[in-house]
């Protein structure tokens, strides 16, 4: 087929048509508008992007982690919620939830890679950074907020920065002294 039969045949895209690539673009877009909740032009649905809070689940996790991996210097992974599960605040009880995860969002945790027996990538494997670590000693500040779309953090909202004692209903002092 020549260069000219090829042109006259090709399909000249609708204006109104537009790759997932752009779609994914102009709702992530749309998200930071204040008081925007876009939808998505392929489905339909409602794309709202949160503000997360660090909060006294994140904080206590992360001490605790800390605390492991003080005391297992050599042990660079660490089993999340086998560790919780033996703490005061039982996991069972539901009262740790999956919070914790979200500290990857601040950079305070890693997750390790690999997929569980069930092809699950939530292995329970985390190992905590250095900001991580100093952050638990009160030696730096973070953002107090994170913006999360889809299990995915979109940045950090640092109008506001805390350091570990600063976290919302959080006693640092008597979880270090317990």
């Amino acid at each position: 087929m020549t260069t000219a039969a090829t042109a006259a045949t090709a399909r000249i895209p609708h204006p109104h048509e537009i790759t997932l690539r752009e779609a994914q673009e102009n709702v992530r877009l749309a998200m930071v508008q204040k008081g925007k909740i876009p939808r998505c032009p392929c489905c339909g649905q409602p794309a709202k992007r949160y503000r997360r809070l660090l909060n006294s689940n994140m904080a206590e996790a992360l001490v605790r982690i800390k605390q492991e991996h003080d005391r297992h210097p050599e042990q660079e992974w660490i089993d999340v919620p086998h560790l919780l599960k033996n703490t005061p605040r039982r996991w069972s009880n539901g009262e740790w939830g999956g919070d914790y995860a979200k500290l990857r969002y601040w950079g305070l945790l890693e997750q390790a890679t690999g997929l569980r027996a069930d092809g699950s990538n939530r292995n329970g494997s985390w190992k905590i950074t250095l900001l991580g670590i100093r952050f638990a000693r009160g030696e730096v500040r973070v953002a107090s907020h994170a913006f999360d779309f889809n299990g995915e953090c979109l940045g950090l909202d640092d109008f506001e920065v805390i350091n570990i004692r600063g976290v919302h209903n959080f006693n640092y002092e008597e979880l270090i002294q317990s």
